[in-house]
């Protein structure tokens, strides 16, 4: 490795090398034993590397043990049968994952191999533990544990586009040391080798919760947006602003400001409220899957920002009406 690179640099350096790609290239691929991997490298202030490959191309068939969960089941020829995609997501375990674990909110699959449950997180909406089981062979717990343990972000198995990929976007937690592009290359295609075919038997179970938290995201910061803006329209309705220095520009008039902290004040207990409100509503209701917590977490923050947005822009209203 090259002194003066710095570890994005030289990182990149060794991928090209690899797949003897020009210096200037941002996409290439890499064959590593009848394996083609696809790398993207993005530069920039969010740079990263991903490596990734269709889920069917690489995935062998195999035979499972007969039985199952309705949905998952074997076809004429022995090939496992899953609702695809499975949207398998695979991360370093936190202390939240923990603790989200021990209270009963999250429910992960467990492989049985105690230093990759230990290690990492398996997050999917697919709950089948059969299905799970074939899916993570010896080959794909070795290869996404050393992934992530050589500083991957995540590891996805069938995503939305039938894709297997690693990112890395941390290139500090990434070893810096010669070779590490070769074993980032090969532990990927480990995880692509170990994957066992899977038929598609339809779409998987619908969320939803989806559909509303991205109506309630538009909607609080939209009016997260346009509060500000609100505040004055409705303080010139009262006569409580005066024209700016500049050529439309407008200020508030002296004593003008209180009534939005006032009711901002007000604002802010109430969204707490309705966040506590909200999780207890909802806790018992979503729990049971791996992204619970996380899920648990959007659905009480929107419920803050929504009721504190709300409140913020009524309370606005009467002291300023009444001021």
């Amino acid at each position: 490795m090259a002194f003066t690179e710095t570890p994005e640099s030289a990182l990149v350096s060794e991928f090209r090398a690899l797949a003897r790609a020009p210096s200037s290239a941002s996409q290439f691929e890499i064959d590593r034993d009848g394996v083609r991997i696809r790398v993207e490298y993005t530069s920039g202030s969010s740079s990263s590397i991903s490596m990734s490959a269709l889920y069917d191309t690489h995935a062998k068939e195999t035979h499972v043990r007969p039985g199952g969960t309705a949905g998952y089941r074997q076809s004429a020829r022995g090939n496992l049968r899953a609702p695809r995609p499975m949207r398998i997501l695979l991360r370093r375990e936190s202390a939240a994952d923990e603790n989200a674990k021990a209270e009963g909110l999250n429910r992960e699959f467990q492989t049985g191999d105690a230093s990759f449950d230990r290690a990492v997180y398996i997050d999917s909406p697919t709950t089948d533990a059969e299905l799970l089981a074939e899916v993570f062979g010896p080959g794909v717990r070795e290869g996404a544990a050393a992934l992530i343990a050589m500083g991957f972000a995540n590891v996805s198995i069938d995503d939305k586009d039938g894709r297997v990929s690693a990112m890395l976007v941390s290139f500090s937690s990434a070893a810096e040391r010669d070779g590490r592009a070769a074993d980032m290359v090969e532990a990927f295609a480990r995880v692509l080798s170990g994957l066992p075919a899977v038929q598609p038997s339809g779409a998987g179970p619908k969320d939803g919760l989806a559909w509303p938290i991205v109506l309630a995201t538009t909607v609080a910061g939209l009016v997260g947006i346009a509060a500000p803006a609100a505040y004055m329209a409705m303080a010139a309705a009262v006569g409580c602003t005066v024209p700016g220095p500049e050529d439309g520009d407008t200020n508030l008039k002296p004593g003008c400001s209180e009534p939005g902290l006032v009711a901002l004040a007000i604002a802010v207990p109430v969204g707490l409220v309705a966040m506590r409100l909200a999780r207890a509503y909802f806790k018992p209701r979503i729990s049971g899957r791996s992204n619970s917590a996380a899920r648990l977490s959007t659905l009480s923050a929107l419920a803050f920002a929504l009721c504190a947005e709300s409140t913020f822009l009524v309370a606005s209203a009467v002291a300023l009406a009444v001021r």
